[in-house]
């Protein structure tokens, strides 16, 4: 958890902690689900980095945006994997959803504009 706001971090301070965020596989998604889902209510938005779009991540935004949320939801995904996801997310894909390939990433997120400073 980290907070930020008036009075607290700065938004760079918040880019540097995002930086360093490793991928975890030797813990359930439901830890992060639960975690996530019991902060939900203390925050005015959200931001998800995923590394693939699927049942359970579907879930998870789901019930942000049913307690008022509209995550920024970012799927990492390898090259030949991106547009497999994409086509996965057409059908339910929440606002805001985006697919960055590996290896392209400061190029994806220069695409969503307000996200680089």
């Amino acid at each position: 958890c980290f907070t930020t706001g008036r009075g607290l971090s700065h938004a760079e301070q918040a880019l540097e902690i995002l930086a360093s965020v490793g991928a975890c596989d030797d813990r359930p998604f439901r830890m992060l689900r639960d975690l996530v889902l019991q902060h939900a209510g203390a925050v005015s938005s959200c931001i998800i980095i995923l590394l693939r779009w699927d049942e359970p991540r579907r879930e998870l935004v789901r019930r942000l945006r049913s307690v008022g949320l509209s995550p920024l939801v970012l799927v990492v995904a390898e090259p030949h994997l991106a547009g497999p996801v994409r086509a996965a997310a057409a059908e339910d894909k929440p606002d805001n959803f985006h697919v960055l390939e590996a290896g392209k990433i400061v190029e994806g997120l220069k695409g969503l504009g307000e996200l680089i400073p």
